[in-house]
């Protein structure tokens, strides 16, 4: 690895560790509370896919990614774990908005424990005695976290707008969620022939989401249940602005 490629790398890992440290805590400034989940999910969907498209554009990838594209291997690869990430958006979205932003992101660290859960039952590696150890460690630090985090609930001035419980549930499974679909996309990703270009497949992975959102929101509303139904009866944006854009760009 050369030296500019190392510099790159670690500049992204920077990048995205700074992203994640500050994004719950601006949806819980810009995102309303009674917002409609699935329609930030979607709204997030939707600038992922304009930003990826951009920047293959503006790197020349894109022609020379279309020409090898197929839908049957995107399908192969994408499908399932969009379908999961999409899910998981949803419950991560609805936790982000019920839970305290620094209780969240230290619980929704959980994820780390599921992924090494998943990749020893589905790709067979297992971890290490020290990845063990410190799998170990955030599991203890993640189950006193939601026990402080639900009896300091009841302590709240705006207990009446959060629901401490459902929120703590929403991101342990949202927490394996994003497990598994980081394992079934690592082990999609290396039945290729090729590696498949990172950007490429967050564009498939949120035109799938989206897809299978529609999908979803159509049968609730048909229900007259959940996400569905509010849109149905409240309109897509309803209670959001331009504000919105801030934490899910």
């Amino acid at each position: 690895m050369t030296v500019s490629a190392k510099f790159m790398g670690n500049f992204a890992l920077t990048l995205v560790s700074i992203q994640f440290g500050i994004q719950p805590f601006l949806t819980d400034k810009y995102v309303p509370k009674n917002g409609i989940t699935s329609s930030i999910v979607l709204i997030q969907e939707c600038i992922k896919i304009v930003g990826c498209a951009l920047v293959l554009l503006l790197s020349g990838q894109m022609s020379q990614i279309a020409c090898s594209w197929t839908l049957r291997s995107s399908l192969q690869v994408s499908l399932i774990p969009a379908i999961i990430y999409g899910m998981q958006n949803v419950l991560a979205f609805y936790a982000y908005l019920q839970l305290d932003p620094l209780i969240f992101n230290l619980i929704n660290q959980s994820k780390i424990i599921f992924a090494a859960i998943f990749l020893k039952l589905i790709l067979d590696k297992t971890p290490t005695l020290r990845q063990i150890f410190a799998l170990s460690i955030l599991f203890v630090c993640s189950l006193f976290l939601a026990i402080d985090a639900k009896s300091n609930s009841r302590k709240q001035f705006d207990e009446a707008d959060r629901d401490t419980t459902s929120g703590l549930i929403a991101v342990c499974i949202a927490s394996i969620m994003s497990g598994l679909a980081g394992t079934l996309s690592q082990k999609a990703l290396q039945a290729q022939n090729e590696p498949r270009n990172s950007l490429l497949f967050s564009i498939e992975l949120a035109l799938y989401g989206i897809l299978f959102s529609a999908l979803r929101l159509y049968a609730e509303d048909w229900l007259n249940i959940w996400d569905g139904e509010l849109i149905a009866t409240r309109g897509f944006f309803h209670q959001l602005d331009y504000t919105v854009l801030i934490p899910v760009t």
